[in-house]
């Protein structure tokens, strides 16, 4: 059975020094939480201004969750 996930969140590169405690506060919650960088080494980062430094994806259920861990972490509404 593959388990749906969904993009919660952009994190930009001002963000950037928040993963850790991103990370470290979904595995507290016990939410599985993927980073998918949008770091591309051959343009040395170029389209991180447009795209974000990264994007955060959680499973479906989890997704209520989550973003309102991120409106604290992130102080986002």
């Amino acid at each position: 059975m593959v388990l749906a996930s969904v993009k919660i969140c952009t994190i930009d590169k001002k963000d950037e020094m928040t993963l850790p405690l991103i990370e470290e506060t979904f595995r507290k919650a016990g939410i599985e939480i993927e980073i998918r960088s949008h770091y591309d080494t051959a343009y040395d980062g170029l389209f991180v201004g447009q795209k974000g430094l990264a994007s955060i994806y959680v499973l479906k259920e989890d997704e209520e969750q989550s973003r309102a861990i991120l409106r604290d972490l992130l102080g986002a509404g």
